[in-house]
């Protein structure tokens, strides 16, 4: 990550972040992790009406690539958004708490993206994934993997998620 906005982390304990991204191809899902470390969890039990004053996660998809309107799946404390052309859109995400961690993994059935899209050889999806991270001393961090802010209003703030041919193995680990 390194496309902060507000508060910089002042370090990699009070904010540091990874993410892993899958594919299920038999249901046609793009499956993305996000594994957070966060030395103040803010988190309340009851729903904020203020984003920046949770922490949260957000992936951003799209498969126009700039030319229509992508969308923004957020997750910020116990509220859920989405944002953008999302009309039809099926997906789903579990997070969990530890101390000093968040992790959330997500799930999108890739073809509610776009008609008819199936994850084949040269899907390409534009993709990022941004973090918020509120903490008790009221500091307030947005941290993307990708540049700029505002994801859903131009090209060029997204990155490029592609589906590559995977080679079938034999049970020895050799090309079929």
């Amino acid at each position: 990550i390194g496309n902060s906005v507000r508060d910089a982390p002042l370090d990699d304990d009070d904010l540091s972040a990874a993410f892993r991204v899958g594919y299920d191809v038999s249901q046609n899902r793009l499956l993305v992790a996000v594994e957070i470390i966060d030395d103040s969890i803010v988190i309340p039990d009851q729903p904020s009406d203020d984003w920046t004053h949770v922490d949260g996660c957000e992936l951003y998809l799209d498969v126009t690539h700039g030319q229509g309107s992508g969308v923004q799946l957020a997750r910020w404390g116990a509220v859920m958004s989405v944002q953008g052309d999302a009309r039809e859109i099926r997906y789903g995400v579990e997070s969990s708490v530890r101390p000093r961690r968040r992790v959330y993994e997500w799930w999108v059935d890739v073809s509610t993206l776009g008609p008819g899209l199936q994850l084949e050889p040269g899907v390409d999806i534009g993709f990022d994934v941004a973090v918020e991270d509120r903490d008790a001393d009221n500091s307030f961090t947005w941290t993307s993997w990708g540049p700029r802010t505002q994801k859903l209003e131009g090209n060029r703030r997204l990155g490029d998620w592609t589906y590559e041919f995977e080679r079938a193995l034999t049970t020895s680990g050799d090309p079929a």
